[in-house]
């Protein structure tokens, strides 16, 4: 399991008071605890992390929890916010060009290339490589991901970015500061007039979901985004006459399984 997922669990588990698995087997209160909890999402979520340290017959009495959770998400699911034309066709205008500039690129590199929100702070041509990073070099962006979600059945991936938008990006911020940008992604502070990095993988998400509602009048995230992508993708005539290696290629770019891009993300659209 990755760092970043064990976090998460021991969060939820502290949450509904799990100290050790033997707390699992008062049911009753672990229930009650989990249904106090504020949404769904952090319901599910807690019930995975009970799954991932209970045993199969401690498990066996919150099964019937998840699935009744699981169902009650499908049957409140809301369709798709926008098309992909209109995803794509979000403008961005701002009195100040460089608060513009960043924030017009956000748009564009989430909504044309999608990818949860692993583009956080991202170092560009690091010395000493992290575990994601990106390259820049004759124009050509190159993006290096060896810990993502779902890094345990698709592998480490490395993406290419030949895009002029990007280029032209990269040029204007290597003006701004005098040399190439360090970081990919920057967020604009009203207040210095400058530009920061984000604080946090969660700070990010947030300004990512305003400037969308900002711009478009639709309130939505990343994993609408991802979702508008898998539908367009699915729904097209010459889905069904692509190979299952075409298939698998075309959503492992949005890192996803074939699988769970059919039962999970293809949603229609309003």
């Amino acid at each position: 399991m990755k760092e970043s997922s064990k976090v998460i669990y021991d969060r939820a588990l502290k949450k509904i008071g799990i100290i050790s698995p033997t707390d699992l087997n008062n049911y009753k209160r672990v229930i009650n605890s989990i249904n106090e909890l504020s949404s769904n999402s952090y319901k599910l979520i807690a019930l995975r992390a009970i799954y991932n340290i209970a045993t199969d017959e401690q498990y066996s009495k919150y099964k019937s929890l998840y699935q009744q959770l699981q169902n009650s998400d499908k049957k409140n699911e809301k369709k798709n916010p926008m098309t992909l034309e209109e995803l794509y066709d979000i403008k961005v205008s701002e009195k100040d060009p460089i608060k513009e500039l960043v924030n017009g690129f956000i748009i564009y590199i989430n909504t044309h290339y999608p990818l949860r929100l692993d583009y956080f702070n991202l170092p560009i041509n690091p010395k000493d490589t992290k575990v994601n990073y990106l390259t820049y070099k004759n124009g050509i962006l190159t993006l290096y991901l060896n810990d993502f979600k779902n890094i345990r059945s698709l592998g480490p991936q490395i993406i290419e970015y030949d895009d002029s938008i990007i280029r032209e990006y990269i040029s204007k911020l290597t003006a701004y500061f005098g040399h190439l940008p360090e970081y990919l992604l920057y967020r604009y502070d009203k207040d210095k007039k400058d530009l920061k990095l984000f604080g946090s993988r969660i700070a990010y998400g947030r300004y990512l979901q305003d400037i969308l509602t900002k711009y478009s009048g639709v309130k939505m995230t990343i994993n609408d985004i991802r979702k508008i992508h898998e539908s367009t993708t699915i729904q097209k005539n010459d889905y069904n006459t692509m190979t299952n290696e075409q298939k698998k290629n075309k959503h492992s770019k949005l890192l996803h399984s074939k699988d769970t891009a059919l039962q999970s993300y293809n949603k229609q659209f309003n």
